[in-house]
């Protein structure tokens, strides 16, 4: 496969591309990797609710992070690795993507969080609360502040994803980084979630489907949001090339 930066996604992705095994390959790649994420992370949440053998927001963060980083150095030759809406969205507005790879990829990426939740219940829903893999809005700040705080952790990641680097590898790594210190920060005040899919597809397991969240609609704006904003600002020249390592 060629290198990313020069990885015709339009041509790979498009909608003539729609029934050939290398759009099919984009969109499993999507599923299983998102899945992969969230089995690590939601399992961090789940500990974190613990009595016994508990861990901190720092643990749950470096699961989310960690887990993107290895999930996509894995997956990386075989489609977009996205695993959040937030960078589907970014690369369709660049161009890189198809709106029907998208919207499919999107689609994807909520299934296999829903996935990841229904196994995990299945697996341990009997040793720790389930309820804790779903995000939740803390009673003392207000849903605007709950936005604010997953807009700017949103951003953060998608900056760091946005940004062109010669080196493939050195992006990867900066994306996990953001990852591990938005989820860290912004945990105790909106969940931590900065990822779509994440908020939405615990909520669709069987077991956990009437526990969607009160705002879940903040969990879609505020990164939605700093998407655009992540592309307006590459458009601007605000984010350059990095030429680090």
């Amino acid at each position: 496969m060629e290198d990313k930066e020069d990885f015709n996604y339009e041509q790979h992705f498009g909608s003539s591309y729609i029934f050939s095994l290398t759009f099919a390959a984009g969109i499993v790649t999507e599923f299983i990797g998102t899945c992969l994420i969230n089995l690590m992370g939601l399992c961090g949440c789940m500990l974190l609710s613990g009595t016994e053998h508990s861990v901190g927001v720092l643990s749950v963060g470096m699961a989310f992070g960690l887990a993107y980083l290895v999930v996509v150095t894995m997956l990386q030759e075989k489609g977009a690795c996205h695993f959040n809406p937030c960078f589907s969205f970014s690369s369709l507005f660049l161009g890189h993507v198809s709106l029907l790879y998208c919207c499919t990829s999107v689609c994807a990426q909520v299934l296999g969080a829903g996935l990841s939740a229904t196994i995990l219940h299945l697996c341990f829903g009997n040793q720790w609360d389930a309820k804790a893999m779903i995000v939740y809005v803390p009673g003392d700040l207000s849903v605007f502040s709950v936005l604010v705080c997953e807009f700017v952790g949103s951003l953060l990641i998608l900056c760091s994803k946005n940004v062109p680097f010669e080196n493939t590898a050195t992006k990867n790594y900066f994306v996990a980084t953001a990852i591990i210190i938005s989820v860290t920060i912004f945990m105790p005040y909106s969940g931590g979630s900065m990822n779509p899919a994440r908020a939405i597809g615990p909520s669709l397991s069987y077991h956990l489907k009437e526990t969607i969240p009160p705002n879940i609609w903040v969990y879609w704006v505020g990164p939605l949001a700093a998407s655009a904003v992540s592309v307006f600002l590459l458009f601007c020249g605000v984010l350059y090339k990095g030429d680090l390592f």
